[in-house]
């Protein structure tokens, strides 16, 4: 295990671990071992789609440990990755106007 890298994310850096060459090549393995396919759509929606990301199950943030760790990491489509983050998703708010000119 890189304590580098577990350091990074740690300290809340995880662009570091997302542009390593650890994680580039552990995210080409899981999609290679998952025929590519995201896991989600394939058991859950019986569906074949192509996977384009690396889900980690245990979030990065909450056991750096488990970074690499092949059972803990799932090749998604966007879609269910996304699903799998809802509180990244970006909301459409409606501007407040501060005054009666409206700007």
């Amino acid at each position: 295990m890189n304590e580098r890298l577990i350091n990074e994310v740690t300290k809340g850096n995880v662009m570091a671990f997302y542009k390593s060459t650890e994680w580039n090549k552990k995210r080409l393995e899981i999609l290679r071992r998952d025929h590519f396919e995201c896991q989600k759509c394939k058991h859950i929606k019986h569906q074949l789609t192509r996977a384009t990301v690396v889900h980690h199950k245990v979030h990065l943030r909450d056991d750096p440990f488990l970074m690499l760790d092949d059972d803990n990491l799932i090749s998604l489509c966007d879609t269910c990755h996304n699903e799998e983050h809802p509180e990244k998703r970006i909301k459409n708010k409606r501007k407040h106007f501060r005054n009666e000119e409206r700007w």
